[in-house]
């Protein structure tokens, strides 16, 4: 998990491996350990996840960041868990109907996302 998460930020960051482990202090070929399997330590997770801008957690997950956001927006709104849980078991063509009419409702009402 760790490594994956560490080649993706590297990626969309464009920053290569051996910069990063540099810029927080570790030997520029640390990331080699890391590709066979090891994890760095929490402090180092700790460093790196600073350099990225995220949380240490996001670089131990196997679910994106953006999903990990969407977890708790839906965990700390319960209009939102309302309408998660209303949805479960529906068929994906019938969700997406139901999207588009609350999209055509957002638009004639004006309501910005």
């Amino acid at each position: 998990m760790f490594y994956q998460n560490f080649i993706r930020l590297c990626e969309e960051q464009g920053v290569s491996r051996g910069a990063v482990c540099q810029a927080v202090g570790l030997s520029d070929n640390a990331w080699r350990r890391w590709s066979n399997g090891s994890t760095p330590n929490g402090k180092s997770i700790r460093a790196i996840a600073d350099f990225f801008g995220v949380e240490p957690k996001v670089m131990l997950s196997d679910t994106p960041e953006d999903e990990i956001a969407v977890r708790q927006e839906m965990f700390d709104n319960v209009d939102m868990r309302v309408l998660f849980d209303a949805a479960r078991g529906i068929p994906r063509s019938k969700l997406y109907e139901t999207i588009a009419m609350l999209n055509k409702y957002k638009e004639e009402n004006n309501i910005d996302p």
